[in-house]
């Protein structure tokens, strides 16, 4: 016999909106939050992760608007 899968709905739903605000601060406090250190590194790295992205994909559309220039004639 399958197991028929449920939505999320359904499987849990509080209708009461304290119950929700108490299971949620119950979560929270269950997570393991990075150190200001940790959250200060890892901003960075996302920063310099983006701007090598964004240099990258700018050079790239420098040499295709390029080419298509010199490709495609007017």
């Amino acid at each position: 016999m399958a197991i028929e899968k449920q939505p999320l709905s359904v499987v849990k739903s509080s209708q009461n909106p304290i119950v929700f605000i108490r299971e949620v601060w119950q979560e929270l406090k269950k997570t393991t939050w990075p150190s200001w250190q940790q959250a200060n590194r890892l901003t960075w790295q996302v920063i310099a992760v983006v701007v090598v992205i964004g240099a990258y994909m700018w050079i790239l559309n420098i040499v295709f608007a390029w080419l298509i220039k010199h490709i495609l004639p007017q």
